[in-house]
């Protein structure tokens, strides 16, 4: 029964992946500290730690996929990769690490209040209006450290911040999605490296979680093109409101 729930989970998180251009930690990480020790795979008190380090390396896996069918539709930004590259990986690298350091209740309270921040951002339905200067590469490499370093301290993929990012500085929103796909598996490359010596990882979980959504990653992908995005946004924003809610209950 475990793997079966594992799998579903999987699935769901591969299409939204790559319909939106986010690595599914947003769903993967509370869901799984809720999961594992009803499931009776981790303690409560180690549940959360445990879910971003294995939620880090979902995210470098699955990420691939949705990022591998991004890059053969042509739509990656690559200058904006060279960009981001070095800052993404260097912030992904401290959060991983401050993820280990800070205390549970914190990290899952400071969670839940980004999820909450996140789904009501989406809600509004904002855009970010396209200013069409390039950034600087120092001003990339600064955001980047910011953008990496908050995505492995909570076990995302760094679209909901990466993608206004690019979209703001002139990308269009699909390039951006798309390229943000790719600076996912980054952030979740640079975490899961740091998380290696920690033993937080499980592989077994991971396993599951990943044979599913690699399957359904570049099914999300090929339907950001062909399905009403806003309107899945919606939906998804609800999910994470949600989520972000539980999360706060269970950890204030």
């Amino acid at each position: 029964m475990e793997w079966l729930i594992l799998l579903a989970l999987g699935a769901f998180v591969g299409l939204l992946a790559g319909l939106f251009g986010i690595g599914g930690g947003l769903i993967l990480v509370p869901a799984l500290s809720i999961l594992l020790p009803l499931l009776d795979l981790a303690s409560n008190e180690q549940a959360l730690a445990i879910a971003i380090a294995t939620t880090l390396a979902s995210v470098a896996i699955t990420g691939s996929a949705a990022a591998i069918t991004h890059i053969r539709s042509g739509n990656v930004d690559w200058l904006s990769v060279r960009k981001l590259t070095l800052g993404i990986a260097v912030g992904a690298i401290c959060g991983a690490l401050l993820t280990s350091s800070l205390p549970i209740d914190l990290l899952g309270i400071a969670f839940g209040v980004i999820e909450l921040l996140i789904a009501l951002q989406m809600l509004l339905g904002k855009q970010p209006s396209s200013s069409k200067t390039e950034p600087s590469w120092l001003a990339s490499s600064a955001f980047g450290w910011f953008s990496g370093m908050l995505s492995a301290l909570i076990g995302i993929g760094g679209g909901t911040m990466n993608t206004p990012w690019l979209v703001w500085h002139g990308i269009s929103l699909p390039v951006a999605i798309a390229t943000s796909s790719l600076l996912g598996v980054i952030i979740g490359l640079a975490g899961t490296a740091t998380h290696l010596g920690s033993d937080l990882i499980q592989w077994t979980t991971l396993l599951i979680l990943v044979s599913a959504s690699l399957i359904t990653a570049p099914l999300g992908a090929t339907l950001t093109h062909r399905l009403p995005i806003q309107t899945l946004k919606r939906g998804f924003s609800l999910l994470i409101f949600v989520l972000g809610l539980v999360m706060l209950v269970k950890f204030a």
